[in-house]
């Protein structure tokens, strides 16, 4: 993957974590709660794991001098 669309996977990871945190914060139905916890948990893990592996992929390029 070239280094802009891993940026781009990044920022869409990002906004899916803001949009499952907004979720969070206004929902209002009880039986929703449990489902915007585990949505959000999940984005925040995708964007995580996104942002290791653009940390890994970008100190392996300055390692190699490309």
């Amino acid at each position: 993957m070239d280094a802009n669309a891993f940026a781009e996977e990044v920022r869409r990871a990002y906004a899916e974590y803001k949009a499952a945190e907004n979720y969070f914060d206004n929902v209002d139905d009880p039986d929703l709660v449990d489902f915007a916890i585990y949505g959000m948990q999940a984005a925040r893990m995708k964007y995580a794991y996104l942002l290791k592996k653009a940390r890994e992929h970008y100190a392996d390029q300055l390692a190699s001098g490309e």
